[in-house]
């Protein structure tokens, strides 16, 4: 009887691909484990992100909650081992929904700001600890939290030491600037960016990277195609830790992306573009491993410009944000959250 690891997260426009991206990677893991992961999502998300899905043995499409639980009741019935839920909207209620439908009911988090009803919480954000969900869990449940949990793709971790000992060698010198702000660049940020960086950073090659849903796509084709030879656009590239390797300084958004820049010691100029990245920001701030703006509400392009005017002029400054960053990585998150998630089913089902 197969064991079934039911996935439920959303993915788009608004919402971003961070989640559906990092549930992808632990579909794999879990994979290793005979563990069958299936996805349950809000309409939309199996369209936007087509190519994501593949990872998940069966993709299920719902429109209203109460339907999570009778769809795996009817195709799973009794294999259903663990729900796992990563999504931000989702609290107590819905979670509740769920618990005479598996053994285990898990989260991965990163906010702690609201009730959960699951027996195990893994919060991936730096700085976090189990005290962080202090009247926020049932009192058995497990959690799992810090920087160790983080997830994010294995060819990260294996270029990791290579990348970190170029940057050693660079001195902080900056030739090569890496902007991304998401898959989908909710704010239309990018161009403003660009033309920051192009302007305070003549000489330098800047590797642009944007998904092909941002909305701004277009008009950002046309920016790239006036400044021409120094300027690389990459949609919906498949190479990113390459880049970031490649990359002397990044220009990003304070999203799971983050985690890829500190585990390759990739000294970062962060806007914060949503709320939920605050907590991401201050940690990066207060360890002095980034340059952190608030862009919410409106682009910070003074700041912005400033930053890089002074980070071309002082390396010793690249170099310690580089190292801070560095220290801020963790390991393979998804890895160890499969191991957990694997003998807790195993402890249950015997």
């Amino acid at each position: 009887m197969p064991k079934i690891c039911a996935i439920r997260t959303d993915g788009g426009l608004l919402i971003g691909s961070g989640h559906i991206r990092r549930m992808c990677i632990l579909a794999q893991y879990l994979k290793c484990h005979s563990l069958t992961p299936v996805l349950i999502c809000r309409e939309g998300t199996e369209k936007t992100f087509p190519e994501l899905i593949n990872e998940f043995t069966k993709v299920h499409v719902i429109y209203n909650e109460a339907e999570g639980p009778k769809l795996l009741a009817h195709y799973y019935g009794k294999s259903v081992s663990m729900v796992i839920f990563d999504h931000y909207g989702l609290m107590a209620d819905t979670h509740n929904l769920y618990r005479n439908t598996a053994l285990f009911i898990a989260a991965i988090d990163d906010m702690a700001n609201r009730f959960m009803d699951v027996d195990i919480l893994f919060d991936v954000n730096i700085g976090r600890t189990s005290k962080s969900y202090t009247g926020l869990l049932p009192d058995n449940a497990e959690v799992y939290a810090g920087s160790n949990y983080q997830i994010i793709k294995p060819n990260f971790f294996e270029i990791k030491h290579q990348c970190l000992n170029r940057r050693a060698r660079r001195r902080g010198k900056i030739d090569r600037v890496f902007i991304c702000l998401g898959g989908t660049d909710p704010l239309s940020m990018t161009s403003s960016v660009l033309d920051d960086v192009a302007s305070a950073l003549p000489d330098c090659t800047v590797d642009v990277v944007v998904g092909s849903l941002a909305p701004n796509l277009q008009s950002l084709k046309q920016m790239v195609a006036r400044i021409r030879h120094r300027v690389n656009l990459h949609v919906d590239a498949k190479n990113i830790a390459s880049l970031m390797c490649k990359a002397d300084l990044a220009v990003g958004a304070a999203g799971t992306m983050t985690w890829e820049r500190n585990c390759l010691g990739l000294p970062t100029i962060i806007l914060i573009i949503a709320s939920n990245q605050d907590h991401v920001g201050a940690e990066m701030e207060r360890a002095k491993a980034a340059v952190v703006f608030d862009a919410k509400l409106n682009y910070p392009e003074l700041g912005v410009k400033t930053a890089l005017t002074e980070w071309f002029g002082k390396p010793e400054r690249v170099i310690s944000l580089g190292k801070n960053a560095a220290a801020m990585g963790g390991h393979n998150g998804a890895k160890k959250i499969s191991e957990i998630i694997n003998v807790k089913i195993g402890e249950r089902s015997v």
